[in-house]
């Protein structure tokens, strides 16, 4: 991709705009490799010009994140309007794209939405399940009692990683820091919760907000 490409991509708002952007940006370097398969690596961003039904040059695969489709099989699950609307969104969105005769596999990170979507859509089905790689480390237990004492990590705790966009509703922030109520204090005096990640723009005093009242009334290092 050129430097302008870039920019312009980079540039480009809302979120509407861009997928067209990136969809011309798919049919220039398709046709300019001659490619005779293509994997969209962030199907999210780019979904809506394959879902109207615009071709590419050539057959297509593409990875699928953050579905909320299957969401409605969780008990104790009660959407509110927003969701429901990007529920039937995606119901509508994937019945195009399953029957689009260039779209090849739909791969999802999630196992329990590739189970659902292929439940849903019968004869439609091409989701896959991709496992997120992650590589095995082993560390150094020296190292890591060195970054234990630059945290300023108490002894004896066991760490709790929460890590990511941590004011994002989707990732679930609130509700772990508000599961530590249920947790009985002896167990609490055990358990540190390390945050690595960054808010949102106004995500801040959000998180603080969640966290004082675990700060206020448990015995958990935070």
């Amino acid at each position: 991709m050129t430097t302008e490409e870039q920019i312009k991509l980079e540039s480009t708002r809302p979120n509407f705009f861009k997928a067209f952007v990136q969809y011309q940006l798919m049919v220039r370097y398709a046709r300019k490799l001659r490619a005779t398969r293509s994997l969209l690596m962030h199907f999210d961003s780019c979904q809506i010009p394959l879902v109207l039904g615009l071709p590419l040059p050539c057959p297509f695969s593409g990875i699928y994140f953050s579905t909320t489709l299957h969401y409605s099989q969780f008990n104790n699950y009660f959407p509110t309007g927003k969701e429901q609307r990007q529920q039937l969104r995606e119901r509508v969105f994937l019945t195009r794209l399953l029957s689009n005769h260039q779209f090849k596999t739909l791969f999802c990170l999630d196992s329990v939405a590739v189970e659902f979507i292929n439940r849903q859509f019968g004869k439609l089905t091409k989701a896959v399940y991709l496992p997120d790689p992650v590589e095995k480390i082993f560390p150094d237990e020296t190292a890591v009692s060195h970054l234990k004492l630059k945290l300023g990590i108490e002894p004896n705790r066991k760490v709790l990683l929460a890590f990511g966009i941590l004011a994002d509703q989707r990732k679930g922030t609130r509700q772990f820091l508000e599961a530590l109520h249920l947790l009985e204090p002896k167990l609490c005096e055990k358990i540190c919760i390390l945050l690595l990640g960054e808010p949102f723009s106004e995500g801040q005093a959000t998180i603080e907000l969640w966290l004082a009242s675990v700060r206020q009334s448990l015995p958990v290092q935070v």
